[in-house]
């Protein structure tokens, strides 16, 4: 998108499978450091991403193991399956490293994690 204001289906599949890999974030550099078309490359990019990141469900199926999890691990998947039972549109996560935070955000919940 360096010379085009649209992504060639590379680029716009990329990106996708970057959010359905399960990326937190993504970046563009020639695009908008000396692209001709910057703001559309970051607007196309974040539609690309938000309409992703709608059709994702959580991942709460795939990690159906019977191993042993510790402590926080277990709060932090009962949170998500609460939230999912309960259509909850946000989880709040009381941390102060953050690690709390990443155990909830594994799971790719539907809700919005507040940290």
């Amino acid at each position: 998108m360096i010379k085009n204001p649209r992504p060639t289906r590379a680029e716009a599949g990329d990106v996708a499978n970057a959010i359905l890999d399960g990326t937190d974030a993504v970046m563009l550099s020639g695009e908008s450091a000396k692209g001709k078309y910057p703001l559309e490359a970051v607007s196309i990019m974040a539609t690309i991403c938000e309409r992703t990141d709608r059709v994702m469900n959580s991942r709460l199926e795939f990690n159906n193991d019977n191993r042993k999890l510790r402590i926080t691990e277990a709060v932090c998947r009962g949170a998500v399956e609460t939230a999912e039972k309960l259509d909850a549109p946000l989880i709040v996560v009381a941390t102060q490293g953050g690690k709390s935070a990443r155990a909830v955000r594994k799971y790719f919940p539907d809700a919005t994690i507040l940290a």
